[in-house]
Parts: structure tokens; C-alpha cells; sequence
């Protein structure tokens, strides 16, 4: 067979057909993404972390307070007010004109928001400082350093108690940093007169603010949970039986300040003119404008209050203290109230009950949690944990306390280097907390032994609880061998027929299951 008329074999495909073309390089492009960029710039250090936190935690606080500022200046210049009322610390209406109005309520909600207070600066060389510190306000502003405690561990993980204290640190000087540049900022300024912060305080009570909250916000976003359980087991298991002291001391500041401002709250809906002057005093010393009767002048003016609840509520606890009067108003026009001072309803002496129940609470507790089972160790630890308490209670007026002071003239045969207390005086107010948080504690520590020991006919406060003050001791029977005499555990001879006796066994303890069953048994016999 010959090869003619075979067809050629098919040429290959590289032959017939052109290859592929193969993909170019591909060309580096810059990333521009700008949170891209932000998250790795926050995530290079602990330090850029805690920075960038501490900035996040300043400008929420900025913001936020800019936001509330706007309803007290639309409120200010309601009803023909001028948006443009000066600061005056003494009078302050809607006829005067020169300074930026929106400017100044800022300052006055956002300082005193931070516990710094402001400061006037007049062109005469007159300066006044006012601080009339906005309780709730201090609660936001350490909830927001919470946050950027929490947001900081986001960006970078914290791998130690030495850097956990260190980025909390950061946070604090950035915060605090960043809101000296908002004061100089915002500050209103116009017609010989300047509206700022107080530096000095701001730097203090930023700080001091800024560190715990952001420590907590971290150790909470790291732990969970355990936070704050953990810590206070290991505090409780250091300071052994002290703690039921201090447990007791802030179970009874709390019942205080809850009482307080319960009261506070029934004593202004009941008192609106009161209450009504109390606003405007402190709308005249924090920005020299007064609120107009407007439905947005209500709603700011409740705004207000409920801002500085727990400052009314440190006013009602050194108000029911008797001795110690509370300062309202502004320069050269205060008010002092008291239940000693003017003329009241009768029933405002109900304020009493603030003091005396969380005194006698304070007593109740350190008791139990001791597990007193004496009328001494009761007294003495009530009466411990009573002093506990009087120094809480002072130092959280302390820092709710307000000042007014002003160094040089105000106007013509204006106030010369005047002083006003806007809140409760201090020095009563400890003395007064000093005498009745011993004795109302030491009374609290014996009525719960009253009530273990169960001569109150109330069946709830009747039942015996051995945890409280330990195993019960059961003295030994003994009787005389000879006669039968039932003796005396420590009796040596029988009294009737004079045998002698050997010495009393020790005395068992009862076991806390054995005192249980023992009290429940009794508890059934005394109810049938």
C-alpha cells in the first residue's frame, strides 16, 4: 500500500492558532482608603490607641453637650429675649445686649458638666468663678471615658496590668488635653467680657474623671463579666472582716442618696416657685440669662434639674442634717434654707428620715456581715462603720458643692471681693455627719441584735440564722452524783449536800446544720 492518497497528519495547534496573550503585571496601586489608613495608624501603638480613644471620648463630650447647649439658648431667647444677653453676676434680664448668648450656655453646661466650673473675666480687671457642679452631667462624661476605655482594647489588645494602666493614662491626658483646646475655643467673648473654663479645675477633675473610667471600660472589655465580681472578691478577701465596714458604709451612702433625691424630687413638685427660683438663681450665676416663661423655658428648666438631680439630692441629705443651712442664689441676693432657718411646711421635717434610716441601715449592716453576736462587738462595729459613713457622705458633697467668688468691683457700688456658697456649708455639714453616723450606727448594730435575738413578735424577723453570728455554744448539763442536784457549769461543791465535783468538760459547739435544725425546731414549737 502506497503512502499516496494518506491525508497529512494535523499540524499542531501552537501551529495554526496564535497563544493567549499572558496577563500583564499587575500595577501597585496606593491604598486611599481612609479608614483603612486610621485603623492602622490607632492600631501601631498603645499609645496612638489610647490617643485616638481619649480624642473619641473629647469630641462625644463636645458634642454632645454643644447639642443639649442649643435648648437652653432657644429657651433664653424665647418671648422677645435678645440671643445676644450678657453675662452679668448680679442681674441679668433681656434688655442687655452684647455677647454671644449661644456661647455662654455652652460653657456653663459643658464645664460644669466636667466639675470645672467657669470663669468671668471682666475688662475692668473683675473676675468671677462660679461652679455649680451638674451631678448627672459627671455620670455622662465618665460613661463616655468608659467607652473609650472599651473602644482602646478594640484597636489594640492590652496584654498586661502595666500597659492596661498606661493606655488608661493616655486616654486621661488626651481627654483632658483636648478639652483645654475646646475652652479656649468656645469661650464666648465680647463687650469686655470673656466666659471660659477654670483650667486648674478642669485639668484636676478631667483627670480624675478620665484614669478610673477608662481603667474601668478596659479591665470590663477584657474580663467581662468578671468585672466587678472578681475584684471585690479579692478585696473582700484581703481585708477580711474590715470589709463588712466598708460594704456597709456604701450600702448606707446609697440608701442616703436614694432617699435624698426621692425626697428632693416630692419637695420641688410640691414647691414650683421654689423650685422655679432656684433655676433662675443658678441660670443668672452660670450664664446671666434668665429663662422666660415658655413651654421650651419648662422643658429646659427640667432639663436642668434633672442634670443636677444628684447635686439636689447632696443639698436634701445636708439640708436633713438640721444644723446645716443650703445656700441658693446668686452674689449679694442668697437664700438660706434649713430646717432651723425661716419659716416651712412642718412635714419638710420628714427630710429626717434620709439620715436616720441610712444610719441605722449602716449599723444593721456592719453587724450582720461581722456576724456580731454580742451587744458590744454590735454597738462598737455600728458604730464604726456609722464614721465610715459620715466620711462618704461628706466627700461626695464635697464634690457636688458649689462656689461663687468674685475678686474686684461689679458695676457701680457693685460687689467687692464677694463670696457666695451655692450648695450646703461644709463644715456643719461634717460635724453634723460625724455625730449622728456613730450613734445612728451604734443603734443599728444593737437593733440587729434585738432582732436575732427575736423579743420582736414579727415572725419574718423571728427565725434564728446561725451564718449571721456563728454557731450557738450549748453549755453541758452537769448534776450532782450524790444527790441528784442539777449544778452550775463552774460550781466545784453541791450546794445542798456538799459533795465535791469535777471540773465541767469543755463546752461543745454546735454544728451550723445541728443550730439550724435546732432553730427551725424551736421557730415550729413557739408558732403552735
Amino acid at each position: 500500500m502506497t503512502d499516496e492518497g494518506v491525508p497529512p497528519p494535523p499540524a499542531p495547534a501552537s501551529a495554526t492558532r496564535p497563544s493567549p496573550p499572558q496577563p500583564a503585571e499587575p500595577v501597585p496601586q496606593p491604598d486611599v482608603n481612609l479608614a483603612r489608613a486610621v485603623r492602622r495608624l490607632v492600631s501601631r501603638s498603645a499609645f496612638s490607641a489610647g490617643l485616638v480613644s481619649g480624642l473619641i471620648g473629647a469630641a462625644m463630650v463636645t458634642a454632645g453637650s454643644a447639642l443639649l447647649a442649643l435648648l437652653f439658648w432657644a429657651a433664653h431667647i424665647q418671648n422677645g429675649c435678645s440671643a445676644d444677653v450678657p453675662a452679668s453676676l448680679s442681674s441679668g434680664s433681656c434688655t442687655d445686649t452684647g455677647v454671644n448668648g449661644y456661647m455662654i450656655n455652652w460653657n456653663a453646661l459643658l464645664w460644669q458638666s466636667l466639675g470645672a466650673g467657669q470663669v468671668f473675666g471682666f475688662a475692668s480687671g473683675t473676675q468671677g468663678t462660679v461652679r455649680i457642679p451638674l451631678g448627672f452631667g459627671l455620670l455622662l462624661v465618665a460613661l463616655t471615658l468608659f467607652f473609650a476605655g472599651r473602644v482602646t482594647v478594640r484597636f489594640l489588645v492590652v496584654r498586661t496590668p502595666r500597659e492596661a494602666v498606661l493606655r488608661s493614662l493616655t486616654i486621661a491626658a488626651s481627654f483632658t488635653i483636648a478639652m483645654v483646646g475646646v475652652g479656649g475655643a468656645i469661650t464666648a467673648r465680647g463687650a469686655g467680657l470673656a466666659i471660659g473654663p477654670d483650667y486648674g479645675l478642669l485639668s484636676l477633675w478631667s483627670l480624675g474623671i478620665a484614669f478610673p473610667a477608662a481603667f474601668a471600660g478596659i479591665v470590663r472589655r477584657l474580663f467581662g463579666a468578671a468585672v466587678p465580681r472578681v475584684p471585690l472578691a479579692a478585696a473582700r478577701a484581703r481585708m477580711g472582716r474590715g470589709y463588712a465596714l466598708v460594704a456597709a458604709a456604701v450600702a448606707g451612702l446609697l440608701v442616703a442618696l436614694v432617699l435624698a433625691t426621692v425626697l428632693g424630687i416630692i419637695a420641688m413638685a410640691t414647691h414650683t416657685e421654689d423650685t422655679a427660683n432656684i433655676i433662675r438663681s443658678q441660670q443668672v450665676l452660670t450664664t446671666g440669662e434668665v429663662i422666660p416663661d415658655s413651654v421650651l423655658g419648662t422643658v429646659a428648666g427640667v432639663t436642668l434639674l434633672v442634670l443636677a438631680l444628684p447635686t439636689i439630692a447632696t443639698w436634701v441629705l445636708a439640708y436633713s442634717l438640721i444644723v446645716t443651712t443650703v445656700s441658693v442664689g446668686g452674689l449679694g441676693q442668697t437664700t438660706e434654707y434649713g430646717l432651723t432657718t425661716g419659716s416651712h411646711d412642718a412635714y419638710l421635717w420628714v427630710a429626717l428620715l434620709v439620715p436616720l434610716l441610712a444610719g441605722l441601715i449602716t449599723g444593721y449592716a456592719a453587724a450582720r456581715l461581722w456576724r456580731a453576736g454580742s451587744v458590744e462587738q454590735a454597738v462598737g462595729v455600728g458604730a464604726l462603720a456609722g464614721i465610715f459613713w459620715a466620711v462618704l457622705c461628706w466627700l461626695v458633697i464635697v464634690l457636688l458643692d458649689g462656689t461663687a467668688t468674685v475678686t474686684g468691683p461689679i458695676g457701680a457700688g457693685g460687689a467687692v471681693g464677694a463670696g457666695a456658697t451655692f450648695g450646703p456649708g461644709l463644715q456643719s455639714s461634717f460635724l453634723a455627719l460625724l455625730v449622728c453616723g456613730p450613734v445612728l450606727g451604734a443603734v443599728g448594730g444593737y437593733l440587729s441584735l434585738l432582732l436575732l435575738a427575736r423579743p420582736v413578735g414579727l415572725p419574718v424577723l423571728r427565725r434564728y440564722n446561725v451564718s449571721v453570728v456563728g454557731a450557738p455554744v450549748v453549755e453541758p448539763s452537769r448534776t450532782c452524783a450524790s444527790c441528784g442536784l442539777r449544778l452550775r457549769p463552774d460550781a466545784a461543791f453541791c450546794s445542798r449536800c456538799g459533795a465535791p465535783q469535777a471540773p465541767a468538760p469543755p463546752a461543745p459547739v454546735a454544728s451550723p446544720a445541728e443550730s439550724a435544725q435546732g432553730a427551725e425546731g424551736v421557730e415550729q414549737v413557739e408558732l403552735q
